[in-house]
Parts: C-alpha cells; structure tokens; sequence
C-alpha cells in the first residue's frame, strides 16, 4: 500500500517502520538472535523509551517469517495495578489470547491458551497446553515484566524455572525473553514492602538463576545516529550538517528518546517543517534548550525519579564529584543505571547518561536555590568570559546563601556548594556557552571547562582540607594542560562551621610554570 504521510521521528512508543524512521533494532543487541536459537531464557532490559518494544517486535516478525520456530509478544504493563497472582494469571492467559488471535499466522491464530485452576501452576500449565497443540517450538516475550509487584513475578520466574528444568519431559516455550526497565534482581517491592535504603543487604531470593544472560540494550551509537538522521534526509531532502550531527551526539549520547525529541523540536517546531532549511548546530541547540524548558512528560518523569531520595543520593554526589567508580550492590545506583540517568565508563567510574540529562539533574537537585535574571548574559563580553568577575559575584551571593542553600544537603554540604556552582555559571552563560565536567576526580573534587566563543576556562572546585591547595592545584595544572588555557581557577569550599561565611572569602593570584595564572578562590 502506498504511503499517505511522510515518515517522522516518533518520541511516542514502539516504531512502526511504515510510519517513523526506523534503524534495525535487532542489529543493537545482535547476540540476542543467537539466545533464540540456543533455546535459551534471557532478559533484556533497558531505560523507558530505548526502544525495548521496538527491537522485540523487530524480533518476533523475524522469527515468525522464518521456518523453524514461531513467537508471540504479549506486555504486562497493565497487570501494574494487580496485587493477586490469580487475577495477574489470569491476566497474562488473556494477553496470551488476544496475542494468538491477533497473529498473522494461520497456526498461532488458531490455537488457544487456558488458565490452569492450580493457582501455583496456573501460567504454567497454560504455556504447556499452548505448546502442546503446537507444530513449531515457541519463542515467547514477555515486555514491561517489572510492572509486576515482588512476590507475583517471583512467583511467575518460580513457574519458569520449573517449566525451563522439564522441557525434556514436557512442552514448553523453547525460548522465554523477559523485557522490563529494572533488572531482575531489582523488582518492585510487593505491596506494603519500602524499597531498600543505600547500603542495605539485599533480600537474598536466590535470583531468576535459569536466565541464561541479562541483556543491556545499548543506546545508539554514533554511526547509529548518522544513518538514522540520514534516512530522513533522503526522505525530505532536508540537509543536516555533519557539525549538527555531532552536537545530537553531544546532547543525547544516543538515547533514542532523546534524539527523537531533539529532532523533532528542531525539524518541525523550530524550522516549521519547511525541509528546505539546513538543519545547523545552533539549531540543535536551540531544540535542546527547548526541551528542557518544556520538560515534556518523558523528562518530568526522570525529573521525579531524581527527586526520589535513593536516587537523589546518588546523582548529587555523582553531579558534585563526590562518587566516581560503581559502587557493588547499591541499590540506589542500580535504580539509576536501570533509568538511564547515569552510565558507566570503561574504567567502572559513573557519570551522567547524557549532557541533557545532566542539566536536568542539576535543576532537579537545586530547584530550592533561586538566583536572579540579571545574571543571564551579564559576564558575556564580545569575544571573552569575564570569568572573575563572575566568580566574584558568586562569592558574594555564597557569602550570603550558602546556610540556606545548603539546608537539604546538610549531610553531605561539598553536594550543593559544588551544584551550585555550575547553576551558577550555566544562568550566567544563558545558553549561550558550554560547561562541560572535564572529568570527575572523587574525593570532593570536580573538574569544569567553560567553553565560549572557541576559549576555554578551566575551574577546578575542592574542599578546602588540608594539602587540598597543593592537590587542586595539581588537578587545575592538568586541567590547563589539557585545554591549552593559560588562566584557570581553583575554588576551595571550606566546611567549618565554626566560621562566618565573611571569614571564609578570599582571592589569590599564584604563578604556575610557564606563566600560567591560578586565581584561588575561598568560599
């Protein structure tokens, strides 16, 4: 059938290839094919709006045009408001149903599922009656597994464990795909339970062990990206600049959601679907700083979790330098790794998933301070950063806010002074430049650049311990060589709360090699 419309980016569930652009989903995870085939159970997970859905469903079309096996998707995202095991079997039997009678095979269409009355076995006897009347073994996907409470999917794993131990004796699913955003160690607790705080031990089930491998799906890579946006230009003939490209990169890491949303904002809203003007970086930009002042419903949901305390806990050190390399078996971090506010590195250190999502955390986390709109712009010269002054100004404000700024991280101050000072610096750049975590070095220690107008100012912010003028000093030296800057600023936080906030301000100039100034800032 002829198309109607013109294709889109679609930022609203799973894609349709007739409808949204599309990149081969299964190609993100090609290992996954071969699970399949070894007749292996395995879960996927990933954060909303990665494209989980997507890629299985890719996955099932495939298998069902080839001879060896058939395969079903059925989600449980609606069995979320459930608390029973009979009415979620009785659920996950009726999806099974409208998934047969929906299917465009003539021997999946035909067959039927029935509820087993033994409420232990009831899933169960029903997937074993299923592939009893069937001619082909079956690949069966279960999506959104994690909308289910802690006892009912332990429960279902228990049914699947028992299941996948007697395939020899017994039919049943030949493959089992387990889809949800959380992992299967991490479930939701069960009515009444609370989740565990940071540095709890956790509930030792035992864990769905038969799951041959848990599976991460990737956000898009780079490559990913340059075809997927090329698609579009073939389709519209609108160009996108190789600059513009990058700068989707920069904002979204790939997340797929992400860069949906950002082509979107700049492709129709931006240029009001006139495909004849270029796509530039500035527009890019312009649709990320869009996004996060609309907050559509995506980012307000992340927002939330960021507000959540065991994963607030975790973003603010992680934002301020404080937490670097992966704590093991924290549950906050596993939450969010699973939400994909944050990544990992190939050296375990942990980091902000994207640069958009980092600037939503930092708002997230600091929606108490409140900071004047003179700033914006006020430091902006033609071709420079008035960065001291800047700075000074920060001193000011910091001598005066600092007891109330600091009031919601009283257990761990070196958080919000180190937040607070890149809100700071980003309402001053107004969009206009770039701050960038060069790296985050642990011990209450964070490296900045602010990029504007192609210079580079390198900050280096620590707490003020001591022989932590000497190591900033080190860490700002190293932050000079990397930028090829020959000015950069160390800001000291001192923590006693036996002084004033007036005894605390100081300015410094020193003198490194090659004439390289440092202007060491006391707060």
């Amino acid at each position: 059938m002829a198309e109607i419309f013109h294709k889109f980016f679609t930022t609203g569930g799973p894609a349709d290839p007739l409808r949204h652009y599309v990149v081969p989903a299964v190609e993100r995870v090609p290992y996954i094919r071969q699970l399949v085939e070894d007749g292996l159970f395995f879960a996927l997970r990933g954060p909303r709006q990665s494209g989980k859905t997507t890629l299985i469903q890719e996955l099932v079309r495939e298998i069902n045009d080839c001879d060896r096996f058939h395969a079903l998707y059925i989600s449980l995202g609606e069995a979320r408001i459930l608390r029973k095991l009979a009415s979620v079997s009785s659920f996950f039997v009726e999806a099974l149903n409208e998934a047969l009678k929906a299917s465009p095979n003539s021997i999946l269409s035909g067959a039927t599922a029935r509820l087993d009355p033994n409420p232990i076995k009831a899933v169960r006897g029903a997937l074993v009656a299923l592939c009893s009347s069937l001619d082909k073994p079956l690949a069966l996907f279960i999506d959104e597994f994690d909308s289910l409470r802690g006892e009912i999917a332990k429960s279902l794993l228990d049914q699947f464990r028992v299941g996948h131990a007697t395939r020899a004796r017994s039919h049943f699913p030949y493959s089992l795909g387990l889809i949800s955003t959380l992992s299967l160690d991490n479930l939701p607790a069960g009515e009444g339970k609370a989740r565990r705080g940071r540095g709890s031990a956790p509930e030792l089930w035992g864990g769905p062990f038969f799951v041959a491998r848990e599976l991460r799906l990737p956000n898009f890579s780079f490559a990913d990206i340059n075809k997927y946006l090329e698609l579009h230009s073939v389709a519209t003939g609108q160009s996108i600049e190789d600059a513009a490209r990058a700068r989707v990169w920069h904002w979204t890491a790939g997340q797929p959601w992400l860069v949906n949303a950002l082509m979107t904002e700049a492709v129709e809203l931006i240029l009001n679907g006139d495909w004849s003007k270029e796509v530039s970086p500035a527009v890019v930009d312009q649709a990320a700083e869009a996004l996060k002042r609309e907050m559509p419903t995506h980012l307000r949901r992340l927002m939330a979790w960021i507000k959540e305390p065991q994963v607030r806990t975790v973003m603010g050190p992680v934002l301020a330098g404080s937490i670097a390399r992966e704590p093991i078996l924290d549950e906050g971090v596993s939450l969010a790794l699973d939400l994909g506010l944050l990544s990992v590195d190939n050296r375990d250190n942990l980091r902000p998933a994207n640069q958009l999502y980092q600037d939503i955390a930092l708002r997230a986390l600091t929606e108490h301070v409140v900071l004047p709109a003179s700033l914006e712009g006020r430091f902006l010269e033609e071709d420079a950063l008035a960065l001291t002054p800047l700075l000074q100004e920060f001193q000011r404000y910091w001598r005066e806010k600092s007891l109330a700024w600091l009031a919601p991280f009283a257990g761990d101050p070196t958080v919000l002074a180190h937040l607070a000072v890149q809100l700071f610096l980003r309402a001053c750049l107004a969009g206009q430049g770039e701050l960038q975590r060069r790296s985050a070095i642990g011990e209450d220690s964070l490296d900045l650049t602010v990029s504007y107008r192609d210079r580079k100012y390198p900050i280096t912010l620590k707490v003020a311990r001591p022989g932590a003028l000497a190591a900033g000093l080190d860490a700002l030296s190293s932050n000079l060589d990397a930028e090829g800057a020959l000015e950069g600023w160390l800001l000291l936080f001192d923590m006693d709360n036996l002084k004033s906030p007036e005894e605390k301000i100081s300015w410094k100039t020193k003198t490194l090699s090659a004439g390289r100034a440092v202007q060491v800032v006391g707060l």
